[in-house]
């Protein structure tokens, strides 16, 4: 049997502008997400997200067919992984049926007695997992460039062509990284997180839809081109300042670029009405100023997570303190988790 597993990610600086071309800066933390691949007399799932178990085939050029009726949101992902692999690598797939076993039990919290997931990119982390098991279980020496590749267009498979990839790229490498998009591509330069750095990770109590967040901020662009473009051009600016604070390691440098980022993100998400700072965020960023921390949402906003940051262990204290005493969830995540992992053979 073989084994793998893939951490989460939160998006510092970046989000929005990265679909622009700008560079986004994410580290690796929360999960991992695990993907199992054994021997079968049949091709079959099991997966955490739903509790069942059911079979499928596989048809050339790159097709996955379920027997039965399963949910969509539980099969549609491994289906994305299986396609790509199947059609770069047909031979070795098909060699024989396996079972798989998909667990992402490590991306949700209980609240209030219910399973919550909170943003920290699970898909992503899940298509990394699945993907180094199955080339493994197959054989399949993939290279660096190819397994990336394979992990990028089966996760545009499955979220029908929209995310700029950067949560794929957290889960496979890891650490913390600078994704910057490049001539179609999607290029990684790794980082050490500042030891100085204090980060403080917030669950806003509110669940988000990236797809519909970003929907909006596309009609946006799409319906006031000049306006948008004033304050795309302000966020992608902030992105490139962020990425080169981060780069440079200053901690100091680090903390001014993302307030400067948070407030290039609020004028875009005033300008267009997009609803990526909510008021859960603003308590939260009261809260981190008063503290004498900085505070940005990460990833698309609207809910689900934002963190604070400081050069101070009290002030991330007080913090994670007055978060709690606001009603709100503080997550105690490590940031730098090394990325895909796989085990077994």
């Amino acid at each position: 049997m073989v084994e793998a597993f893939a951490p989460g990610k939160l998006l510092l600086t970046g989000e929005y502008a990265v679909l622009g071309g700008a560079p986004a800066v994410t580290v690796a933390l929360g999960g991992p997400a695990a993907a199992s691949v054994r021997d079968s007399a049949h091709w079959g799932l099991e997966t955490s997200a739903a509790g069942g178990s059911w079979t499928f085939d596989l048809e050339m050029p790159a097709r996955v067919v379920w027997r039965g009726s399963p949910p969509s949101e539980v099969v549609d992902l491994p289906a994305a992984v299986l396609a790509e692999v199947l059609r770069h690598w047909p031979g070795e797939l098909l060699a024989g049926p396996r079972e798989l076993r998909l667990d992402t039990t490590a991306f949700v919290h209980q609240v209030a007695g219910k399973p919550v997931k909170l943003g920290l990119g699970s898909s992503a982390a899940l298509v990394a997992a699945l993907a180094g098991a199955l080339l493994a279980a197959c054989g399949i020496a993939a290279e660096a460039t190819a397994l990336r590749s394979l992990c990028l267009a089966a996760h545009r498979r499955f979220q029908g062509g929209r995310g700029s990839g950067v949560d794929v790229l957290t889960a496979i490498h890891g650490g913390l990284l600078i994704c910057t998009p490049q001539t179609g591509d999607l290029q990684a330069e790794p980082l050490q997180w500042p030891s100085a750095l204090h980060l403080v990770v917030a669950w806003t109590g509110q669940s988000a839809s990236t797809p519909a967040l970003i929907s909006r901020y596309d009609e946006f662009r799409a319906q006031r081109p000049s306006v948008f473009e004033q304050h795309a051009a302000r966020l992608r600016a902030a992105a490139e300042a962020a990425a080169n604070a981060w780069r440079a390691g200053a901690v100091a440098g680090v903390l001014d670029s993302v307030t400067n980022y948070a407030a290039a993100l609020r004028a875009i998400d005033g300008a267009g009405d997009i609803g990526i700072w909510t008021a859960a965020h603003d308590r939260f960023a009261d809260l981190a100023a008063a503290a004498g921390a900085v505070y940005k949402t990460s990833g698309a906003g609207g809910g689900d997570l934002g963190y604070a940051l400081t050069d101070s262990m009290d002030v991330a204290d007080t913090y994670r303190e007055a978060v709690a005493a606001a009603g709100g969830r503080v997550l105690e995540l490590s940031p730098g988790l090394r990325g895909l992992r796989v085990t077994g053979s």
